[in-house]
């Protein structure tokens, strides 16, 4: 997308913004989560995780042009590439200076149906009727235990 640019997207327990400076403290960063379901045979299973999904992004450097409303939308996809979870967020962004935006998505649930790399996918657009551009995506690796 020309006028917007995905910088990162962490997943993580918790984060906290600074007052004073802006800055954004990310804790416990996830890559993995080891899941221990009492029954060790299902067809799918919905997990409570409360972690926080968080995406930046940025005006490119020569981009004036002031974005009034950003659409953000977020998947989360099985190993096969089905989409789980989904949801979309609207941002109305009232001054031309703003050049960075963090976007904090809570996810209190997902839904997994075997071991394996899922993915959150990060799409924006700027006008509600236009199509989605996937923007960033992050991996996360999905292991039952077998105790």
């Amino acid at each position: 997308m020309k006028n917007i640019e995905h910088v990162w997207t962490i997943l993580c327990d918790k984060s906290v913004i600074d007052k004073e400076t802006n800055n954004i403290s990310l804790f416990n960063l996830i890559e993995t989560l080891t899941l221990n379901p009492e029954k060790k045979q299902f067809k799918s299973l919905s997990v409570d995780v409360n972690l926080q999904l968080v995406t930046r992004i940025k005006r490119p450097l020569g981009v004036t042009k002031g974005i009034k409303n950003i659409y953000i939308k977020v998947d989360f996809l099985s190993p096969k590439k089905e989409s789980k979870l989904s949801f979309e967020k609207e941002f109305t962004i009232s001054q031309k200076d703003i050049t960075n935006l963090r976007i904090v998505n809570n996810i209190k649930n997902i839904i997994v149906e075997k071991e394996g790399e899922y993915e959150f996918v990060v799409s924006v657009k700027e006008i509600r009727n236009e199509d989605y551009e996937k923007i960033g995506r992050y991996p996360l690796s999905i292991v039952i235990s077998k105790n």
